[in-house]
């Protein structure tokens, strides 16, 4: 029973569980401390996603688990929030205490998705089991729940932060 509850690989979306109501809760003393100087140790793990609803025009700020990986920050999800956040012309993400400007991609495929989602999971056991997916006995990511992960909703998202001085994204 405990491992179903960890293990989110056939249904990766918090909302309407126990689990997501639990993170709700604490999505704002998460986003207090980590935009504030107190960020750390939770900013190793936890960004803050800032967008504005393209057609609300509402601002949201969520904090989401990430890794960095050839200067592009990456976050999983298997809830819908990512779809706002996708049309946004612009995010930004507080990311070790500092605001940072970039752009957030959805990778397109879900084959793509799943091979580069098993890929970060096995560099970064951490954001393997924030996501919920279980091992594959030898340490990495289970392949097989990858996959079902991803078909049942998991998006992977990519920003490209803004370098100093630099004008437009070519994502």
């Amino acid at each position: 029973m405990l491992a179903a509850v960890l293990h989110r690989d056939e249904a990766p979306a918090l909302r309407g569980t126990w689990l997501g109501t639990v993170l709700r809760l604490l999505n704002r003393p998460m986003r207090l401390v980590l935009a504030s100087p107190l960020h750390w140790p939770l900013s190793r793990w936890f960004l803050l996603l800032h967008w504005i609803g393209p057609r609300t025009g509402q601002a949201h700020v969520i904090p989401v688990s990430y890794v960095v990986e050839d200067g592009d920050v990456y976050a999983t999800t298997g809830d819908s929030w990512w779809q706002s956040a996708v049309r946004a012309a612009e995010v930004d993400v507080t990311v070790g205490g500092r605001l940072r400007h970039g752009q957030i991609v959805a990778v397109a495929s879900a084959q793509r998705t799943a091979v580069q989602l098993e890929w970060l999971f096995n560099r970064h056991p951490f954001f393997r089991r924030l996501a919920g997916v279980p091992t594959d006995g030898g340490g990495g990511a289970d392949r097989d729940a990858v996959r079902r992960s991803v078909e049942a909703g998991r998006a992977l998202l990519r920003v490209r932060l803004r370098l100093a001085g630099e004008q437009g994204f070519e994502p």
